[in-house]
């Protein structure tokens, strides 16, 4: 029993109220005060709402974090937020559990296999044989699929084939050489370059190189290039049967006999005027003879230039002339 007194006097006081007991401050042997006891310091040390029993038992953050055999476990607000070197768990609702899994709010993640994924769907992962990003899937190394609001869903073996698809049309790439296409009221098929075929609800056409047909409601093409084409629709009209050319619409029209001729005529927008040009043995200004005239829509002529080789008239808006070498004036003339 005498043995046992001081043990039964430590806890006598330790158990007491406050107000029972006098100061003593006998550190770091014993150390009492309204505001703190410590015994034996670090063995035993409260303040306030912490306390401690060295090493195994804490108490922090206002009483509401644990620790036991600090600093392998940690009691956070009644959540076991740590256990060293397996488990942690910062915030609620975020877990990792070395080496088997990671949780967030945000993601989640293991290794074996490698998988990461965002929990709102932006990126998964599952290594080697699964990506996600958005509305893009990923089979390594070639299969994918791309879904995008309002656009075509395009799913395919990179680069061997393709797919694209909405309610209303869908289609089918083969090596980017051999497409079909087809929908409401629509098919087309092709193989670049040699062939395409394709018939809508108002349109036909077909290619053959060096061959084209294609006809609507509102224009008409035909052609065997480089040699000959025919063009009409609801403006133009025009045909080229090489090397000649010619091409009408209700604003003016074009003839050229390549290399030999070229005659134009054509309205200026925003007025009534009329620009005319004539070119002989030659191109616009590479050419031995080149006419170019404005008129009203009346016939009076309101500018002109001529050149021969290289020697130049010109007459501008304001009814002056002038004669040039080169395009070099050497005389002037005032109206």
């Amino acid at each position: 029993m005498p043995r046992a007194l001081p043990v039964v006097l430590l806890l006598t006081w330790l158990v007491l109220p406050a107000t029972s007991r006098s100061d003593i401050d006998l550190w770091p042997l014993l150390k009492i005060s309204p505001e703190s006891t410590t015994v034996l310091y670090p063995l035993y040390h409260r303040e306030g709402k912490f306390l401690m029993l060295f090493p195994f038992f804490y108490r922090t953050n206002e009483g509401q974090d644990q620790h036991l055999l600090w600093p392998f476990v940690k009691v956070s607000k009644g959540r076991l937020s740590r256990v060293l070197p397996v488990w942690f768990s910062r915030e609620p609702g975020e877990y990792t559990l070395l080496p088997i899994f990671r949780w967030t709010p945000r993601e989640i993640f293991w290794p074996l296999p490698p998988v990461y994924l965002q929990r709102d769907g932006g990126f998964r992962l599952i290594a080697p044989l699964y990506a996600k990003r958005g509305d893009t899937e990923v089979v390594p190394p070639f299969f994918y699929r791309v879904r995008e609001e309002g656009r075509p869903t395009r799913m395919g073996a990179w680069p061997i084939l393709e797919y694209k698809g909405l309610a209303e049309r869908k289609s089918v790439d083969f090596l980017r050489f051999l497409r079909a296409d087809w929908g409401q009221e629509r098919f087309a098929f092709r193989l670049w370059p040699l062939f395409s075929w394709r018939r809508d609800k108002d349109l036909r056409s077909v290619w053959l190189i060096p061959f084209q047909y294609e006809r609507s409601d509102k224009h008409f093409d035909l052609a065997l290039y480089p040699v000959f084409a025919r063009r009409q629709d609801e403006e133009t009209s025009g045909f080229w049967l090489a090397p000649f050319l010619y091409a009408s619409s209700s604003k003016g029209f074009k003839m050229t006999f390549v290399g030999l001729f070229d005659m134009r005529r054509r309205s200026i927008a925003g007025t009534e005027d009329i620009h005319t040009s004539f070119t002989v043995l030659g191109f616009r200004n590479l050419s031995v003879f080149r006419r170019q005239a404005v008129t009203s829509a009346d016939g009076k002529l309101l500018e002109r230039k001529r050149r021969f080789l290289i020697f130049s008239d010109e007459l501008d808006a304001s009814g002056k002339r002038s004669l040039k070498i080169l395009g070099k004036s050497l005389v002037s003339r005032k109206p």
